[in-house]
């Protein structure tokens, strides 16, 4: 399935967030890369086959992220990271809102 990871995380009154300090909007792609490439605490029992499996989804957002293709496990497997990641109920929920949408 094709996703659009280009959209702009929105505030609880719609309004698109700024990334930082900069005039750039905070973006869904961005989030699903900070997640995918922070290194945690528990990364030493990270396979290598994982670690690439994050790689390639990051690369992915990156170069492209209003045409990402993922499959249904790819989408839990972002959705575990960007758990683990710490982010605020808000990003989770705009990251989950484009993850899970149905055809």
């Amino acid at each position: 399935m094709i996703f659009d990871l280009s959209n702009p995380v929105l505030s609880l009154d719609g309004e698109p967030i700024k990334d930082g300090n900069t005039d750039k909007l905070l973006t869904v792609s961005s989030l699903v890369i900070n997640a995918l490439m922070t290194t945690y605490k528990d990364d030493a029992d990270c396979k290598g086959e994982e670690k690439l499996k994050r790689f390639n989804i990051s690369e992915s957002a990156m170069k492209n992220a209003s045409q990402v293709e993922l499959t249904s496990t790819d989408v839990a497997f972002i959705l575990k990271y960007v758990e683990k990641a710490g982010f605020s109920p808000l990003a989770y929920k705009r990251v989950y809102e484009i993850l899970e949408k149905k055809e």
